[in-house]
């Protein structure tokens, strides 16, 4: 076998140590312009990418390049390894995640940046000579946190305001944060959070295109989403049909065998064998279903908070007994999903098994009810409820139920149209 020649081994061997330190310095200067938390970031990718390309799964598109998550609106996708662990200015990296949230009122927010080993003072005292002004990463408890509020075309650093940004302002933040309580690691993040619009999107992260920015969801009517027929027919039985035209009745609710709670007000109307409701807690939080005896919920939509969508039953597995024999069960597993759709939005699944108990007089619900309430009691995956369903109304009222405490509901006035 031939040997290299002497000359070539020897420049091999000076050049190394070259490409070594160019490496090492391109991804410094990346990781400095990731703590501007702004587009500099993405064209550093661009820049130096035959430095990251091996260590990151990386896009690219004209002037920017960015670190390719799976899906950056789902857990457990929204992250991936860094290979080898490269350390960066005396940092080890970990992994890169990209994660996103739409909170409706409490604002939409965008977090990107890296695992890190060590406790964040440490992170932050090496993290300092790449800062452009150090002194403006403040300690906060066990974090570090530099926040900057967006005051018309510019970024100013603020003190860390309280409370979540809402729809009201838009906060961009460096976040140094202990990764768990269990962990040696920092998460390095930057967020964009609050009030986001195109034009942030935009300029922050060059890398997301225009048709994954947050689109506001139309409010939409609760009576304009549509449920199943696969859904309605297995419930139109005679045992859930309502025998009154209207009903409205008030609760209280004690926790704990503590003060009551601020009454609430249920309100009622039957239609077509099934119940709209309306849960009045306040003036400005109120919330509408369609449901069936209220027992089994088909679709519903918060007023006042939320984001004006509707929830609606897309399938269901139902069982419903012949008749109210103590002992006998009826049960529901329950497939929802939200309408109209956004990106990254997951299906919610309810599951209910009631056992029918023993009968006694309507009366000791309410004293004006008559004939017979039938007792159910109720698990609902990690928690347990009791109902009376009211035979002569056709519709259960919920007694009690225990989730992060004992409740009881006592219904405090009552009117029925029949």
């Amino acid at each position: 076998m031939k040997l290299p020649h002497r000359a070539t081994l020897l420049a091999a061997a000076l050049l190394l140590p070259t490409i070594t330190h160019a490496s090492d310095k391109a991804l410094t200067d990346t990781l400095s312009a990731f703590t501007q938390c702004d587009a500099s970031f993405f064209s550093s990718l661009q820049t130096h990418r035959a430095a990251w390309d091996a260590l990151v799964p990386l896009k690219h598109e004209q002037n920017a390049s960015w670190i390719a998550v799976e899906n950056r609106n789902r857990d457990g996708q929204d992250s991936v390894p860094i290979q080898g662990t490269p350390q960066v200015a005396g940092m080890k990296l970990v992994s890169y995640f990209d994660q996103s949230a739409d909170l409706d009122e409490l604002g939409y927010y965008l977090f990107w940046g890296f695992i890190v080993d060590g406790r964040p003072d440490q992170v932050a005292q090496q993290l300092a000579p790449l800062l452009k002004h150090p002194e403006q990463l403040r300690p906060l408890g066990p974090t570090f946190v530099r926040s900057e509020l967006r005051q018309g075309n510019s970024w100013q650093v603020i003190q860390p305001l309280k409370g979540a940004p809402g729809t009201a302002r838009l906060e961009r933040v460096l976040l140094l944060e202990p990764e768990s309580s269990q962990s040696n690691r920092t998460r390095l993040s930057c967020s964009l959070q609050g009030a986001t619009d195109k034009a942030a999107f935009a300029e922050v992260r060059p890398d997301i295109p225009a048709s994954d920015y947050p689109q506001p969801a139309p409010a939409t009517d609760i009576t304009d989403a549509v449920v199943p027929d696969s859904v309605l027919k297995p419930l139109d039985v005679p045992l859930l049909q309502p025998k009154f035209a209207s009903l409205r009745y008030t609760y209280a609710t004690t926790k704990d065998n503590e003060k009551k709670s601020d009454p609430v007000t249920i309100e009622m109307t039957a239609e077509g064998g099934l119940l709209n409701k309306t849960e009045i807690y306040s003036p400005s939080f109120q919330v509408h279903r369609q449901i069936k005896a209220d027992l089994i919920q088909l679709k519903s939509k918060m007023v006042g908070i939320g984001d004006g969508r509707v929830l609606v039953t897309q399938h269901a597995d139902v069982q419903i007994p012949k008749d109210w024999t103590a002992g006998q069960t009826l049960s529901s597993r329950l497939l929802m999903e939200n309408t109209p759709a956004k990106p990254g939005d997951e299906r919610m699944t309810t599951q209910m098994t009631c056992t029918v108990g023993k009968r006694y007089p309507a009366a000791q619900v309410f004293a004006t009810l008559t004939g017979d309430a039938i007792e159910l009691s109720c698990e609902h995956g990690s928690y347990r409820s009791t109902s009376a369903f009211i035979e002569d109304l056709g519709v259960s009222f919920l007694l009690q139920s225990s989730s992060g405490g004992q409740y009881r509901y006592e219904v405090t006035a009552l009117e029925v149209v029949r």
